[in-house]
Order: C-alpha cells, then structure tokens, then sequence
C-alpha cells in the first residue's frame, strides 16, 4: 500500500521537494558562511584596534614621566588659588602631594633616559652620561635665573606654567626622536636586582653617590645664611650658588672620557672623595683644620665652592659606568633589563642623598652651626673613601693570590709536560733498538 501511495504522487512534486530542500540547504550554508565571514571581519577589527592601541599607548608611554610631571609642575602653579583661610594648612597639604606625585614622574622619566644612554653609547657610558651630567649642570645654572625673572614678571604661578608648558611643547619632539627596541624582549630575571643589591661593593659605591648627592643638597637650606656676614646683594649670592654647577657642568664630560679609558674607574671615586672632604673643611671653615670662625672670607667660600663641584663630577659622573660594570661582574646580563636595573639603583642612591641632606644640614646648623655642619659631612665623606679603598685593596689582594695559584698551576703542568717528554724519546731509543736486533738476527 505505502507503494502504491508513493507512485500516486505525481514526479514533478517529489522534484520540486527536492529543489526546495537544496535550496534550503543552499541558504543556510549561504548565512552561516555569511556570519563566519561577519566575525572574521568583526575579530579582525577588535586585533586591529588593539594593535593601534598598544602601538599609540607605547607612543605615548615613552615620554609618560615627562608628561606626567609637567602636568602636575602646572598644578603646581594653581595651588595659588587655594585659599589660606585656616592658616594654610590646605595648601600645605596639596602642595606635598603634588611635589610627591610629580617626583614619581621624575623618577620615570631620570630612569628611562639612563637606560637609553646606556643602551645606546654602551661603549662609552661615562662619556655619555658626562655629557648628560654638563647638561644637569647647566639646569641647575639657568634654573634660579629664569625661575626669577619669572617670578618678577608673573608671580607665583607664571614660572610653573612656563616649565610645565614647555615640557609639554617637546613631548612630540621627543616621541619622535626616541629610539625604539621593538627588536628587543626584554627578560628581567626576578633575581637580577638582589643580585646586584647583595655585594658590598655595590653598596659602598651606592653610598659614594647618595653622599655626593648629600653634598650638594646640603648646601642649599644652608648656604646663603652663612654667606650674610659678606653683606652681598640677592644677585651675587646667586651668581655663588651658580659657580658650584658651573664648575660641575665644565668638568663632567671630563671625567667622562677619563672613566672610558681607565680600568678601575673607583680610584676617581675617592678622589672625588677627598676633594670633597677639602672643600667641606674649609667653606666652614672648620674648627679642626685650626682656623678661628673669623678667618671666614669670601675668597676661600669661592675656592671650596669650586673644589666640591670638581669632587661632584668625579663621583657622579663615572659612578653610573661603575655600577653597570660590577652588575656585569655580578651574572647580569648585557641588555636593556639590567641597564633599567642599574639606572633605577642609581637614581634611588642620588634621591635619597638628596633627601637626607637638607634635613640633616638644616638640623646640624640650628643645633652645631654651618661649620660643624659641613666638618660632619666631611667625615661621611672620608668614610666614603675608606671603604672604596678597603675593597681596591681587597680586590688586589685577592687578584694577587689567584695570580699565585695560576703560577702554581703552570709551574706543575709544565714539570709534568718536562716529564711526559722526557719518556717519549727513551721509549723510542728502546724501540729501534729491538728493531736493529730483530733486523740482524
């Protein structure tokens, strides 16, 4: 029965069943390709966002230290605006945490330059960062100068609008112009910096640099009190304050492309040191050298002045050269991880000296007075030096009796070389003996 139904139904309508089925077939396919050709386009556009993305926010981040900072040295500028009310406690407080927020961009942008100088001048590191250091030196010179005739021409706010705007303007210049290392991965090892940190020697020239920045700093908050005996006018007690970095700026590439040529680069280290010490001794002039408080004059403030920024260039300069080659001794490998390693180790060594010192030198001024001051930094100093010379002549020491060894080894394969040959030619004679007497027999 089901056959005969199925022959009653005419052959037209089974075909066209049929058509209708793979059409239907058809359009499916048709919409699923449709739709995978939809999410294909879809995921190729969300990768390619993602990709301008990271692309424009590396751009960006490359100079983030320095756009951070300028945008909070012009918040700065509008902390005027607070209102002084209750005694200014308010601004007091916003004031701390914009300088605390702007130095965490200082931090950023001072590391990432380090790094790139060492990235791209790695065989003349001192001489690179000498040039770098003249150029910190000249800031230092231009910085009070403009600052105050900023400050005469604007008030408060205009000097802080004109850096933060300035840094600003040069964020493109420099996004422009600063290398990239896209052909590079970096892999910093997790063990990298407590295998630098866990040496002495690295700890000591880490304290040569925080007491080179100590120092300087020191100076500052203490300085121009002791300069008001001389009865000198604003404009000559800033054209003082100037020669220090002038001297600093002069003598920086210097010492540079000395470090570049010398082996043990710590010797110019303690020479800085010490040429410290002098300068320390004798701006106070300290009571210990035997001279009275009234043997203080202009002309031995200038010279001292000028010993310390020489003492400065010396520490400062080669110290980055130094730390990047004991991290190299250290297992450290030679890329762009350890150079950022190096380059944060350095800038925390200066900040903090920079830290310490105002505090210390404006503590030991009210309590002691300038000159016991600048004699206690003088002993930070030596101290210093002491321990750089302890472990040259540590290291020498040790190089001599590895020396010793080495000799011992030689002498001892030498001996049993003497002897190996020796053997050879005795053994030989023998030989062509028992050959002649086969021969004849």
């Amino acid at each position: 029965m089901a056959s005969d139904s199925m022959a009653s139904v005419p052959t037209g309508v089974i075909q066209s069943e049929q058509h209708s089925e793979a059409v239907s077939r058809c359009t499916e396919e048709a919409n699923s390709r449709y739709q995978r050709d939809q999410c294909n386009h879809i995921r190729m556009d969300i990768r390619m966002f993602c990709i301008d993305s990271i692309y424009c926010f590396s751009f960006l981040w490359k100079t983030a230290g320095q756009f951070f900072n300028s945008m909070c040295t012009i918040l700065f500028g509008m902390l005027g605006y607070i209102e002084t009310k209750d005694g200014g406690t308010v601004f007091v407080i916003f004031c701390f945490l914009v300088r605390v927020s702007s130095a965490l961009g200082v931090a950023a942008f001072a590391t990432a330059s380090f790094t790139i100088i060492s990235r791209e001048f790695s065989k003349s590191i001192g001489r690179a960062f000498g040039v770098l250091e003249t150029f910190t030196g000249l800031g230092l010179m231009l910085g009070p100068a403009i600052g105050g005739a900023l400050y005469d021409a604007g008030g408060f706010k205009l000097p802080f609008f004109v850096l933060g705007g300035f840094m600003l303007f040069t964020l493109p210049i420099n996004c422009c112009i600063l290398p990239t290392q896209s052909d590079e991965i970096i892999d910093t090892k997790p063990d990298s910096l407590s295998k630098l940190m866990l040496s002495a020697e690295t700890i000591f020239i880490c304290m040569a640099i925080m007491v080179a920045a100590l120092v300087w700093s020191a100076l500052d908050p203490t300085l121009e009190p002791h300069l008001r005996v001389f009865d000198l006018d604003p404009t000559m007690v800033g054209l003082i304050f100037l020669l220090m970095a002038a001297v600093y700026a002069m003598c920086s590439p210097v010492c540079g492309i000395i470090g570049d040529k010398m082996k043990d680069v710590r010797i110019l280290l303690i020479l800085g040191d010490l040429l410290c010490i002098v300068g320390l001794l004798f701006v106070g002039p300290s009571p210990l050298i035997g001279f009275s408080i009234e043997f203080n004059t202009l002309w031995m403030n200038l010279v001292s002045l000028a010993i310390l920024g020489i003492g400065n260039s010396l520490i400062v300069t080669p110290s980055f050269d130094v730390l990047n080659r004991k991290a190299l001794e250290r297992g450290l490998e030679d890329n762009t991880a350890t150079y950022g390693i190096v380059a944060g180790v350095w800038s925390s060594s200066y900040a903090l000296g920079e830290f310490i010192g105002p505090i210390f030198a404006g503590w030991m001024r009210d309590t002691k007075g300038f000159e016991w001051c600048m004699t206690y930094i003088a002993f930070v100093c030596g101290a210093s030096a002491v321990s750089l010379i302890s472990l040259m002549l540590f290291d020498c020491k040790n190089k001599k009796h590895s020396l010793h060894n080495n000799d011992i080894h030689q002498q001892k394969r030498k001996h049993h070389t003497s002897i190996s040959n020796e053997r050879t030619p005795l053994l030989k004679t023998k030989n062509e003996i028992l050959n002649k007497t086969c021969e004849q027999v």
